[in-house]
């Protein structure tokens, strides 16, 4: 869909923070953001 990147997720993370209705979804995005970004770090150091 595109390069990841700051700007990519930040639309995704407002797309969702309204659909969920603000806070739930935000919150919601940000932990999955939190663990994609732990997946991609510990799979970074393994190379």
């Amino acid at each position: 869909m595109g390069a990841p990147g700051g700007r990519v997720h930040r639309d995704i993370g407002h797309a969702a923070s309204l659909g969920a209705g603000g806070r739930a979804g935000r919150a919601a995005f940000a932990a999955g953001v939190a663990e994609a970004r732990a997946r991609l770090g510990r799979e970074g150091r393994r190379r």
